[in-house]
């Protein structure tokens, strides 16, 4: 079996349903920890959100991207939300993109007082408590979808795979390659715990 078109898209949906586990996870650490909207640890973790979110969405070299129709409709207004805000204030820095009621999401301002001055960067956060939960909401539903998708290619790899010896494999997306995996030493730790998936049992004829 050699990789094909439909193995990069298994490839990136496989990594999509990792960063929406991600989101999904650090959404949750901001709901159960009640962080204050303007509190440091509150603009990190949003920026990791909005970062990890669009990474699926935007055209990544040599394997694509997801298509926005795979967005439930319900949800279509939060993801192009979330898709403007992670490209105009948490993944770039743009002086003159998003306006609020504010002013522009980031700005730089001096504070004046009587002995002094300093400088300061203010970023605007709209998402509250209600967003995080929706967000959360959102992408669990993409990851059910996802898990549908890469179960049907897993299904035609299954072959390929029990002909395995035990060991770590490398998934290969080049077209040019001959084969669809590459024996390789661990040198990455996985980004999630591991769970293992048992071959079905095949039924030998006597």
């Amino acid at each position: 079996m050699k990789p094909t078109e439909e193995t990069k898209r298994f490839w990136l949906m496989m990594y999509a349903m990792d960063v929406f586990r991600n989101v999904v996870s650090a959404c949750e650490y901001l709901l159960e920890n009640n962080f204050h909207v303007a509190g440091p640890m509150h603009r990190r973790t949003m920026t990791a959100i909005l970062a990890l979110y669009g990474q699926p969405f935007h055209n990544n070299r040599g394997i694509g991207k997801l298509d926005q129709t795979l967005v439930p409709p319900e949800y279509s207004n939060l993801h192009d939300e979330l898709m403007l805000h992670r490209d105009k204030i948490h993944a770039r820095l743009d002086s003159a993109g998003v306006n609020t009621r504010f002013g522009n999401a980031n700005q730089v301002r001096l504070q004046r007082s009587r002995d002094g001055f300093q400088w300061t960067t203010c970023t605007y956060l709209p998402h509250d408590k209600a967003d995080l939960q929706r967000i959360r909401d959102l992408c669990n539903s993409l990851i059910a979808k996802l898990d549908c998708s890469t179960s049907e290619y897993e299904k035609k790899c299954l072959m390929e795979i029990e002909a395995l010896p035990e060991g770590e494999y490398l998934l290969n997306t080049d077209a040019s390659a001959t084969r669809l995996f590459t024996r390789v030493e661990r040198i990455l730790p996985p980004n999630q715990p591991l769970q293992a998936t048992r071959l079905p049992r095949r039924q030998h004829r006597g």
